[in-house]
């Protein structure tokens, strides 16, 4: 059904009631920008107070979704960006498939929340010996429930929210049994509200599509993807997930997701290359070890962001600092790109807390130096640029994301990048939990979760 736009409330609503002492609210120059600096231990005083109050659910049909079922329909909800504050009734089917009362009870209950646990935490928690509590989280790291990362002391876990979450990691089922259409019906929901329900920063930023098109000096060191690529020893790279629904849905075949045979492959839907998903480090060894995404070496991995660059798409990655993904979007075939797009005019798109955080950049463009040819124009992926007819001179709308590829390709180099002044962006997170974390806390700061 229909997901209504979240009402942007101070206060908190009822789960601020009982808080912890210490913490006096977010100051408001880092709220402003849409940040929180809730603590954890506040910020799971009032998930677990949200989990527990979970009620039975009735569906359409007459069928009831039992209050666990419904519990962990709030987990998830109560990371990122959300599931929809409004249920609705596919949300709970691929939980039903997935998940029974006692896994419910270990995955909302003993599981550490906001941060990395091992299985022997949750055997400590819930009593059970260390091979249930092994199987239970190996269980929900492959139904993409639980993030599954390697490290030197051995294997951890976390909460997801739905995106990124649940939804990428769940892509592998969908395409393998198309029958099994809960978890894509699901999206729909999910999708929806993305543009309104926000945690304050948006789902993905953009970074600039290459150096030349960033005034010197100004380009952020976490925006270079060169120097993030540097940073990683682990890569891998994925079908768009986007396109991959959309070819399927039109009743083409695919590849398999670890496929080389994707390498090349143009979609017949949209016409824009298909292996674009690019993952590093953590998320890398996950998406290689859930079977939809092949290794590939930094070189490749470099190679495949700068085709992107001279291909025209936007590149967004995670809000993080470790961002996981960076994403080759483009605003004709990207479900994320299509919701800002269906918010429609300068006034909802202002209004829409999240997007002042979609790039660290301004766009300064020289109209003494402008040829008014239209390169600009024909080349954004966003189709935010449109010709004066009086002047000649291109005009850019607000739904601009300053990805640069308008500059990139201006004949006269008429256009760049300009680092915002710091104080209007919000401190990107550093990891892919801290990010599911402070956009949890900010919506629970302004009452945006029931």
């Amino acid at each position: 059904g229909e997901v209504p736009m979240c009402e942007f409330t101070p206060g908190g609503g009822s789960f601020a009631e009982g808080a912890l002492p210490g913490w006096d609210g977010t100051p408001p120059e880092i709220e402003a920008v849409g940040g929180s600096t809730m603590p954890l231990a506040e910020l799971n005083r009032r998930r677990h107070a949200y989990y527990d109050a979970a009620e039975d659910y009735v569906k359409e049909d007459g069928t009831v979704v039992p209050a666990w079922a419904v519990k962990i329909r709030r987990v998830v909800h109560a990371y990122g960006m959300g599931y929809a504050n409004t249920p609705f009734d596919t949300s709970f089917d691929y939980i039903m498939q997935c998940f029974t009362e006692d896994d419910a009870k270990a995955y909302a209950d003993e599981m550490p929340a906001g941060q990395l646990f091992k299985a022997i935490d949750v055997a400590a928690a819930g009593g059970r010996t260390l091979e249930e509590a092994e199987a239970i989280c190996e269980k929900f790291a492959d139904k993409g429930f639980l993030r599954r990362t390697v490290h030197d002391d051995g294997v951890m876990y976390n909460h997801v929210p739905w995106l990124q979450g649940v939804s990428e990691y769940e892509l592998h089922e969908m395409l393998n049994d198309f029958d099994n259409w809960v978890i894509a019906d699901s999206q729909a929901g999910a999708f929806h509200h993305l543009a309104y329900n926000y945690g304050g920063s948006p789902y993905f930023y953009v970074m600039p599509c290459d150096k030349s098109v960033v005034a010197e000096g100004d380009m952020l060191l976490y925006d270079d993807y060169e120097a993030v690529a540097a940073n990683h020893n682990k890569f891998s790279l994925s079908p768009c997930w986007c396109r991959t629904l959309a070819m399927r849905m039109e009743g083409y075949d695919t590849p398999d997701l670890q496929s080389p045979d994707w390498d090349g492959v143009m979609s017949p839907v949209c016409g824009h290359r298909m292996e674009t998903c690019l993952s590093f480090g953590d998320e890398a060894e996950y998406w290689i070890h859930m079977g939809f995404g092949r290794e590939i070496t930094r070189e490749e991995a470099l190679e495949y962001l700068r085709r992107s660059r001279d291909d025209g798409f936007i590149l967004q990655h995670i809000f993080a600092k470790d961002m996981g993904t960076v994403c080759s979007c483009h605003g004709d075939c990207c479900g994320i790109i299509g919701e800002w797009r269906a918010l429609g005019g300068a006034a909802d798109i202002e209004n829409a807390r999240a997007f002042k955080q979609i790039s660290h950049y301004n766009l300064v463009v020289d109209t003494d130096s402008c040829l008014k040819c239209g390169t600009c124009a024909e080349r954004c992926p966003l189709d935010a640029i449109t010709m004066d007819e009086e002047s000649g001179l291109p005009v850019v709308n607000d739904l601009c994301f300053r990805c640069g590829q308008c500059a990139y390709v201006c004949p006269a180099g008429a256009r760049s990048l300009v680092a915002r002044p710091a104080e209007e962006n919000l401190e990107v997170p550093y990891t892919l939990v801290d990010d599911g974390n402070q956009k949890a806390a900010f919506r629970f700061e302004h009452g945006m979760i029931w």
